[in-house]
């Protein structure tokens, strides 16, 4: 028997105490059963060619990221939508509001939405340019309700550039506020035992800007363009200095991997934490001391942002891994066109008959 069959054995009985688990979980049960001499970094190499460990292996979320640089009143704002649809009947149908922030001044803006569409979308971001405040840049995460066509129409007539983040952390900026918000929104509802937020979103928002911001060392309404300077040394020029990684690249060119989900917090831990697709890494660079990665597919397209290390999981592709089928689309005589669990749609591929393996699970050899 050799080693890697001995591993597999061992890793996917539910019964041996190394099953199913990390690297250090099995190297301590096959130390333990001493038949066969096997050192972290050998038991690693083996896990990361094995999809069960590699969906599932644990993200680490709390790292270290390139820091977000606005250089003046207005630059740049971050937006992002919260939720209140459980008092939608309360609130004359208002589900949700928008909150933008900006990322300079910390200043805040609502609006209440009764839905996410782009018009209302639109509708909103036009009555807070009104106020007499525009970013140069908006910055949101991925949800549709930038992304669509007429809130893209709108900013582009308001010749404000737009773009979203790839990552998971989202528009950082505004979920804190949204967090802070909603935090105060709720302890108003509480005290008055009520379940309507539409009447009080503006004097709490209002309350936020007019509050002492830990740093900015002031309360963002107060900001004007006088405090500038001395606010852009405050937050960007008196930074304690980062030694530049020293470790190296934890990924090479042209290393395979597969992407982290984005994730809510309350994920259930049995769903897939990383893509079931694997990419390549395609270039790499440093920046402020942390290392960050662009990626192509396997087809060599290139795959839009960039990566923190945090955000790839490496996986090792073998001539005997296994591809799960999502669905049979077609069938020829001596082939079938297969559509592939977890993977674009442009990854179709026909496949002779005689390769399909076990296909009610889904697995192909």
């Amino acid at each position: 028997m050799t080693y890697e069959d001995y591993l597999k054995k061992a890793y996917y009985d539910p019964s041996h105490p190394g099953s199913y688990g990390g690297v250090e979980k099995l190297y301590k049960a096959v130390r333990k059963e001493g038949k066969y001499v096997l050192g972290r970094a050998k038991i690693k190499k083996w896990l990361e060619g094995q999809e069960t460990f590699g969906l599932h292996r644990q993200i680490n979320r709390s790292f270290r990221r390139r820091k977000v640089i606005a250089p003046f009143i207005d630059y740049q704002w971050d937006a992002d939508t919260a939720v209140m649809k459980s008092f939608s009947k309360e609130n004359d149908g208002y589900a949700y509001f928008v909150v933008t922030i900006d990322v300079f001044s910390r200043f805040a803006n609502t609006h209440p939405l009764r839905s996410t569409q782009g018009k209302e979308m639109v509708t909103a971001l036009q009555t807070l340019f009104r106020r007499g405040r525009k970013p140069t840049k908006l910055r949101t995460d991925k949800g549709v309700e930038f992304r669509n066509r007429d809130v893209q129409r709108l900013l582009k007539a308001e010749k404000v550039d737009f773009f979203y983040t790839q990552n998971e952390q989202k528009s950082s900026y505004a979920e804190r506020c949204i967090k802070t918000l909603k935090s105060r929104l709720y302890r108003y509802l509480s005290r008055h035992q009520t379940h309507r937020w539409i009447d009080v979103l503006d004097e709490i928002t209002q309350s936020y800007n007019a509050a002492y911001h830990r740093s900015i060392k002031m309360a963002p309404r107060a900001v004007t363009k006088k405090d500038e300077t001395r606010l852009w040394k405050l937050q960007y020029s008196t930074q304690h200095y980062v030694k530049p990684a020293t470790r190296g690249y934890k990924f090479r060119k042209g290393d395979t991997v597969r992407i982290s989900h984005v994730r809510q917090p309350f994920d259930r831990e049995y769903d897939e934490r990383w893509t079931m697709e694997y990419f390549v890494v395609d270039d790499r660079g440093t920046k402020d001391g942390i290392s960050y990665f662009t990626l192509k597919d396997t087809l060599g397209d290139g795959v839009q942002g960039t990566f923190y290390q945090s955000e790839l999981n490496r996986v090792r592709v073998t001539e005997q891994t296994m591809y799960r089928i999502e669905k049979v689309i077609r069938r020829r005589r001596h082939d079938a066109l297969v559509k592939w669990m977890g993977w674009p749609v442009k990854f179709n591929s026909w496949i002779p008959l005689s390769s399909l393996k076990d296909y009610k699970s889904g697995e192909h050899e």
